[in-house]
């Protein structure tokens, strides 16, 4: 059974701002990442009605192929920030992140 006074959502690219759309119009949910650095279309104009919401990613031109980031790399990255995340704003668990280089 779903606790749903703790659903936090994610997604990258159209799931992102599938994402930031549920947000916006679903109370339930508390917290929401985009994976995917930027917004294809706006964020509704009700905005998230105060939830935290996090974008993910880089300033950084995004198809770089000097990168020396790994895949695995990345999704180690990916896997601990957006847990730290959804730990504070839905089980108010406040763990420093270690760096990530």
């Amino acid at each position: 059974m779903a606790d749903t006074k703790c659903i936090g959502m994610a997604g990258h690219s159209i799931g992102g701002d599938s994402t930031a759309h549920a947000v916006a119009l679903d109370g339930r949910i508390r917290a929401g990442v985009n994976m995917d650095r930027m917004f294809n279309v706006p964020v509704p104009v009700s905005g998230l009605q105060g939830r935290p919401f996090m974008l993910l990613g880089s300033a950084a031109e995004v198809n770089d192929p000097s990168t020396s980031l790994s895949g695995r790399r990345a999704a180690q990255i990916r896997r601990s920030h957006v847990g730290a995340f959804f730990d504070r704003h839905l089980r108010d668990i406040r763990e420093p992140l270690r760096p990530v280089w």
